[in-house]
C-alpha cells in the first residue's frame, strides 16, 4: 500500500489542478508506477506540480532529455504503438508526437528501432 509524504501532499494541494481529477488521477498513477518505496515523495512528482522559481534554469535540458528519454523507452516497450505509450504516460497521443516532432524524432525512426 502506497502513501504520500507531508512535502508531496503539500505540493500537490497548493497545485492549480488545471485539468481537475483526471490530472491529479494521472500524476498519482505515474508516481506510484516510478515510486522505489511505500512512500510517494515530491521526488516521484513531475516538475509542473512546484512553482517554477524552484527550478533553476540549468535543470530544464536535463528535465527534456529525461522526458523524452522515458518516451522512447515506453515507446520500445510498447512496439512503437502511439496509443499504449500515452495510455502508460497518463498523456494525450497529441503529446507524445508533438514531443518527438520537438525532439526532431520521426515516428517512422524509432520504429526502425525497436
Amino acid at each position: 500500500m502506497l502513501s504520500i509524504d507531508e512535502q508531496a501532499r503539500q505540493a500537490l494541494a497548493s497545485y492549480h489542478w488545471p485539468g481537475n481529477i483526471r490530472e491529479l488521477e494521472n500524476i498519482l498513477e505515474r508516481a506510484a508506477s516510478v515510486c522505489e518505496s511505500s512512500i510517494i515523495t515530491c521526488q516521484e512528482l513531475p516538475a509542473v506540480i512546484f512553482p517554477e522559481s524552484n527550478i533553476s534554469p540549468g535543470k530544464i535540458p536535463m528535465i527534456k532529455q529525461t522526458e523524452m528519454s522515458l518516451i522512447l523507452e515506453v515507446l520500445s516497450a510498447t512496439n512503437g504503438n502511439i496509443k499504449q505509450t500515452a495510455e502508460r504516460l497518463g498523456v494525450a497521443r497529441s503529446t507524445i508526437y508533438r514531443k518527438l516532432k520537438q525532439a526532431g524524432i520521426s515516428l517512422e525512426l524509432t520504429k526502425m528501432k525497436m
